[in-house]
C-alpha cells in the first residue's frame, strides 16, 4: 500500500473515532456531596440537587460553588427560567437566553436583585400565592422557596410536571445492569428501566453498585432525544434513614481536594437535554490530534526506513 493511502486510510479512522468516541454513553450520577463544594451545611441541598435536575438552578460548570448566601440577581434569575422553559437554542450564550426571556416576559428587568415577585412571574407567571413578593432573596432562600414547588402545584401542576418529568418507579433495587456502550439500567420490583446519563441522586452514594438492596422512595424520568423515559430524580431517603452516606473520593467538595489535586466532579458535568450548558467535546479531539500525529510519525518512520 502506498504511502498516501496509508495516511489516507489512517485519517478516515481517526475520524471514525471522533464520530464514535461522544456517542458512548457514560453515565455520571450526581448527589448533594459532588454536586457544589460550599452547600454540606446548606438546609435545602436536597433541593439544590433536585433543582439542578430539572433546571429551575443551572449548573455552571465554570463554578464549583452555589453561593448561598449571595443575593440572587434577576440576570441570573432570567437566565435559569429561560433555560427551563427552553427558550433559544443549545447554543445560545447566558446573556442571549437571559434577553430572551426578557423579551419573552418571564422577567421585567435584568438589572438588580431579584424578588419573590420576580420568580414567582419567571416561573409561574404570577400565579403563586405568596406573602412577601417584594422581599430580595438569597441563592439558598430561592432553593427553598423553589423546592417546596416540587411538590405544591401551581395552576394545578408542580415544577417536575410543569418540566416535561413523569413520576418513575419505586421500590427495592434489586440489580444494576451495565451494558457494553456503558449505559446502566435499574431492575426495580421486576422493572427494567435504563438510568440517565447524569441522573440527580439523594441519600445515597454516585456508586450505583451501592444501591442493590436499597429502596427508592421517589422517582422522576426525564424523555431523551430519542424518546427513551430515563431516570434522573432518585430519592433513598427511606432507605438512607439508618443508613449513613459517606462521601467517596469523587463526592468530596472542591476545597478539600485541592491538595491532592482530584477533580470534584469526576469529568464533565453535563445534563444531556435542555440546561446544562454543553461544552465541546475537547478531550476527544485532543486525542484525535495526537492519534494522527503518532501515525503520520509512524508512516514517516516506516518510509525512511525503506530508503535506507
Amino acid at each position: 500500500m502506498g504511502f498516501k493511502r496509508q495516511l489516507l486510510l489512517a485519517l478516515v479512522l481517526v475520524c471514525a473515532f471522533v464520530v464514535w468516541a461522544p456517542s458512548v454513553a457514560v453515565v455520571h450520577i450526581v448527589n448533594a456531596n459532588n454536586l457544589y463544594g460550599d452547600i454540606e451545611n446548606v438546609a435545602a441541598k436536597e433541593d439544590i440537587v433536585y433543582l439542578t435536575g430539572i433546571n429551575v438552578i443551572v449548573y455552571d460548570h465554570g463554578s464549583p460553588l452555589f453561593r448561598p448566601q449571595d443575593y440572587l440577581t434577576r440576570v441570573d434569575l432570567a437566565y435559569w427560567a429561560g433555560t427551563f422553559y427552553k427558550l433559544g437554542d443549545s447554543d445560545k450564550t447566558e446573556a442571549e437566553i437571559s434577553q430572551i426571556a426578557l423579551d419573552n416576559g418571564l422577567i421585567t428587568d435584568l438589572q438588580g436583585r431579584a424578588t419573590y415577585g420576580d420568580v414567582n412571574q419567571a416561573f409561574f407567571k404570577g400565579m403563586a400565592e405568596i406573602d412577601h413578593a417584594e422581599d430580595e432573596l438569597t441563592r439558598e432562600q430561592y432553593a427553598e422557596f423553589m423546592g417546596s414547588y416540587l411538590t405544591t402545584p401551581v395552576n394545578g401542576r408542580t415544577l417536575l410536571e410543569i418540566a416535561g418529568y413523569l413520576s418513575g418507579p419505586t421500590g427495592v433495587v434489586e440489580e444494576i445492569i451495565t451494558h457494553e456502550d456503558k449505559t446502566t439500567e435499574l431492575m426495580i420490583d421486576g422493572q427494567q428501566i435504563e438510568l440517565a446519563a447524569h441522573p440527580r441522586v439523594l441519600q445515597a452514594s454516585t456508586d450505583a453498585s451501592l444501591w442493590v438492596g436499597l429502596t427508592i422512595s421517589d422517582s422522576w424520568m426525564m424523555e431523551t432525544d430519542g424518546g427513551t423515559w430515563t431516570l434522573q430524580i432518585l430519592d433513598f431517603s427511606i432507605a438512607s434513614a439508618d443508613v449513613s452516606v459517606e462521601p467517596t473520593i469523587d463526592e468530596l467538595p472542591a476545597e478539600s481536594l485541592t491538595e491532592i489535586n482530584v477533580d470534584p466532579h469526576g469529568g464533565e458535568h453535563q445534563m444531556l437535554h435542555e440546561g446544562e450548558k454543553k461544552k465541546g467535546s475537547l478531550p476527544v479531539l485532543v486525542i484525535a490530534v495526537v492519534l494522527v500525529v503518532v501515525i503520520f510519525a509512524w508512516l514517516m518512520y516506516r518510509r525512511l526506513r525503506k530508503r535506507i
